[in-house]
């Protein structure tokens, strides 16, 4: 029995190492499906195949990471053009705007120039026949006055000479036909006189 007993604790404690094979520079793994199948975790082939299934996992996580980039680039690009294309449509309707403002622009000069230009020459057609009324009128005054300075001299003339011919009536020297003839003259001047005043 001491025998049995030996074997037993033998059994026992190779029993307890071999289940706690784990040191402290490994990873503690997890009892899947496989470890309750009776697969050794530590077995080589459960390594070659874990590693297998890790090197697929990268690179499927390679393949999702370089698709994401792939479809980051794509939005980038789709984002940079539709930023281009708004920039070029932009520019040619700011360019449009320009063309347009600048027609507006010269044709708006062009109706005040128009504008100034008939308004310049209604101002001298104005002018000229102000100045040309202006003229007439002073000629008009002109001859009036220089009317006026020839009757005023003519009746100058007319009264020295009716004062002549009163003077030669006064001294009695003349015949009477010429007396009476000279007063005739007189009294048909005055007569004249009154009707051109009146």
């Amino acid at each position: 029995m001491k025998n049995l007993f030996f074997i037993f604790v033998v059994f026992f404690i190779s029993f307890i190492f071999i289940g706690c094979q784990e040191s402290k520079y490994q990873k503690p793994y997890v009892m899947d499906d496989a470890t309750r199948i009776g697969v050794n975790p530590n077995s080589l082939a459960y390594i070659a195949e874990d590693k297998a299934a890790d090197r697929k996992n990268q690179l499927a996580l390679k393949k999702l990471e370089t698709d994401a980039k792939v479809t980051i680039m794509k939005i980038n690009s789709q984002k940079d053009l539709d930023i281009a294309k708004l920039d070029a449509q932009t520019k040619k309707e700011i360019a449009h705007a320009n063309v347009t403002v600048k027609k507006e622009v010269s044709q708006r000069n062009f109706y005040i120039a128009l504008a100034l230009i008939i308004i310049l020459l209604l101002a001298l057609f104005l002018w000229y026949f102000n100045n040309r009324k202006n003229r007439e009128l002073q000629a008009k005054l002109e001859e009036q006055r220089l009317n006026n300075s020839l009757m005023i001299k003519a009746r100058e003339l007319e009264h020295e000479r009716a004062n002549k011919l009163l003077e030669l009536l006064g001294s009695g020297k003349l015949s009477t036909e010429l007396e009476t003839e000279i007063i005739a003259t007189i009294s048909t001047q005055k007569r004249q006189n009154c009707i051109q005043h009146k």
